[in-house]
């Protein structure tokens, strides 16, 4: 065999290799992936406290004027078992709360987290255990421990039987927030209850930003924009607020937006069910019959049909005979109405 030849196959061949080689890595690296930070999407909860290394947590504010023994609890080392390491405590104020920091502290300030620890003892049947985020930032730069909660499992036979859920209102998880922020900011709500009380607890949805003051009433139906979404503190409240703005009210806020508010897209989706189910309503039984039916309201004369449109189903029908008159007897919560001959002709509550 020609060795010139053999020596250009050589370099082929090494050529050839080498390309693969280079091929492989350049694939393999197109293949990495770059992990962006944990967002939480449950904030701080028992299942994802071991993810949240990483992360950055903020301390919100405390209610001014609260119990100062509801201060977070922030250590330089870890504490013993039952959670109480008092020569460790930072800042303690000693005549109220030995075991944690004095309000203001560290309320407000934003923290790194480095990693997680609990410490558990059992007693009686229960596991006492105390969870902790390991914290530092420019003014806590060495590791610190801060403490989320506390929760009592019970046990049986040493082993945990029923599991308390951790809850934690004091503390946020920055991503959490961001997260909140890029879903709500921008977005349109409508309140449907024009005096601002809660229909769920009667608590007043809507108020100022600086005091905590309630709006003593709303506009039916008036259309929020949320211009952010921020911790909020003040005199009576530590947490979470929604900003809302509208033509004519600034600077309010409200906690709770799935229970009080309704999407503006809904709210207008909605609006036109209504108007297309009147104009039906009102071609079949009259303007003003149609207007009774969409307020769910019922009056001696409607038919059977009248009275399912404005109430629903009834939940127990009961049809009897009385010579030549069919009495129906239709039963609703805390309602009886009574049929005669089909058409309504009395309502008891």
């Amino acid at each position: 065999m020609n060795i010139k030849f053999v020596l250009l196959l050589l370099a082929s061949l090494t050529i050839t290799q080498a390309s693969a080689q280079f091929s492989f890595f350049r694939s393999k690296k197109k293949e990495t992936k770059v992990v962006a930070p944990y967002d939480s999407i449950d904030n701080i909860t028992r299942a994802n406290l071991p993810s949240l290394a990483g992360q950055k947590v903020m301390v919100l504010r405390g209610v001014i004027s609260s119990d100062p023994t509801e201060a977070p609890t922030l250590f330089t080392k870890r504490p013993k078992r039952n959670g109480a390491l008092n020569s460790a405590v930072v800042n303690p104020d000693k005549s109220l709360t030995p075991y944690r920091t004095a309000i203001g502290t560290i309320d407000g300030q934003e923290f790194d987290i480095i990693g997680v620890d609990s410490v558990s003892a059992t007693e009686l049947g229960k596991r006492i255990s105390h969870f902790y985020l390991i914290i530092k930032n420019e003014n806590y730069t060495t590791p610190h421990y801060l403490e989320v909660g506390c929760v009592e499992d019970l046990t049986k036979q040493g082993k945990i039987d029923i599991a308390e859920e951790l809850t934690s209102d004091r503390f946020i998880i920055s991503g959490y927030l961001d997260r909140l922020r890029n879903e709500y900011k921008g977005k349109k709500v409508v309140n449907q209850q024009e005096n601002n009380r809660s229909q769920l607890s009667f608590d007043y949805i809507v108020r100022n930003i600086n005091d905590n003051s309630p709006l003593a009433s709303i506009p039916a139906n008036q259309v929020w924009e949320i211009a952010d979404v921020r911790p909020i503190s003040n005199e009576a409240f530590s947490g979470i607020g929604y900003i809302l703005t509208s033509k004519n009210i600034k600077n309010v806020y409200a906690t709770d937006l799935d229970l009080n508010f309704t999407p503006y897209e809904d709210f207008v989706s909605n609006t036109k069910d209504v108007k297309n189910r009147e104009k039906i309503l009102t071609k079949k039984y009259g303007r003003t019959n149609a207007r009774l039916i969409l307020d769910g309201k019922v009056k001696k004369g409607f038919t059977r049909a009248m009275v399912e449109e404005a109430l629903g189903k009834p939940t127990e029908t009961i049809s009897t005979k009385e010579k030549r008159t069919i009495i129906d007897t239709w039963t609703y919560p805390g309602l009886t109405l009574t049929f005669r001959n089909g058409r309504l002709s009395s309502a008891n509550y």
